[in-house]
């Protein structure tokens, strides 16, 4: 398989980015009717913002690629987005009041998850992640258990996600095939990059600005 070191490109951004009403007002009008509708009918201004802003990270994405920057999707299996005649894969998360998108050649399937710190929770930990985690996990108490806590989370996420599962499908060994890029760069959070190679790959992060959304609106 070809070297994948280089072909994974993260884009994030903030939602203070939208304290700019202006700008706001111009991704409301700009992201598809499919993602309008969806960052509708959620409840706080933060998860409708921060819906909005995924699918510009995708915009802008297509843009660097010379391609359409309004994406157009088809679905698999269960469920999972992907772009019609699109010359990559994607992934998108948020949390708290960030949002990531992790994009790769349409050679590689991609799932990312970003996740602010939460609380430890042993009854989830016993559920999900395999023995020995469990045992690390309880050997860290405070806030080191609940950063490990997301760490693990992020992981056994973001290889979900790649493969368009639920967690019913996570099993012992399961991750084999998969290789994993971790990212400590987002203060206070954990974020985890999945791809389906074994093949070691470092990722290219790119924050996105008000001058790069300005960009694609004028497209």
């Amino acid at each position: 398989m070809a070297d994948v070191s280089r072909k994974v490109t993260v884009y994030s951004a903030d939602i203070n980015l939208f304290d700019d009403e202006a700008l706001y007002d111009s991704a409301y009008a700009f992201v598809t009717p499919e993602r309008l509708g969806k960052a509708d009918r959620m409840h706080r201004e933060s998860d409708r913002k921060l819906s909005i802003l995924s699918e510009l990270l995708l915009s802008c994405a297509l843009q660097s690629s010379g391609m359409n920057v309004h994406p157009s999707f088809t679905y698999g299996e269960n469920g999972k987005p992907y772009l019609k005649g699109g010359e990559f894969n994607f992934n998108i998360s948020h949390s708290a009041t960030r949002a990531i998108c992790a994009v790769t050649e349409n050679v590689y399937e991609i799932g990312c998850d970003i996740e602010a710190y939460t609380k430890c929770d042993t009854r989830v930990a016993e559920r999900v992640f395999e023995k020995k985690e469990q045992e690390r996990l309880a050997s860290f108490s405070g806030e080191d258990a609940d950063v490990l806590f997301t760490r693990l989370w992020t992981h056994k996420e973001s290889y979900l996600k790649c493969r368009g599962v639920g967690i019913t499908q996570l099993g012992a060994g399961m991750l084999s095939g998969y290789s994993f890029f971790e990212y400590s760069g987002f203060l206070g959070y954990s974020c985890s990059i999945c791809l389906s190679s074994e093949e070691e790959f470092v990722p290219e992060f790119v924050e996105v600005t008000p001058e790069m959304l300005r960009l694609i609106f004028s497209c």
